[in-house]
């Protein structure tokens, strides 16, 4: 299935119409930004030349104090901390 109607179908599923996609959000990874075949640049080639696209602060967050945590005992146990709580929460909330 080609990449092009595979999102095409996820979004007639979900009731969206393709052209109306102004803003993407993704994890910053090559295969979503990359110019070949990266999802936003497909977005910007063949939907929306003016489409915005978002780098997730939480993900920069968490790239940003995984490195910065090693070696750093106390950034670690700071970083477990934060790590249950959001688990803890998503448990609550999948309920």
């Amino acid at each position: 299935m080609s990449f092009i109607l595979l999102i095409n179908l996820i979004l007639v599923h979900c009731c969206i119409n393709i052209c109306q996609i102004t803003r993407f959000g993704s994890d910053g990874a090559k295969v979503m930004t990359g110019t070949d075949p990266g999802v936003t640049e497909f977005f910007l080639r063949e939907i929306n030349p003016q489409l915005f696209n978002i780098h997730f602060i939480v993900h920069k967050l968490a790239l940003c104090s995984g490195q910065a945590a090693e070696g750093v005992p106390v950034l670690k146990d700071y970083e477990a901390t934060l790590t249950s709580i959001f688990l803890l929460q998503e448990k609550f909330l999948s309920c």
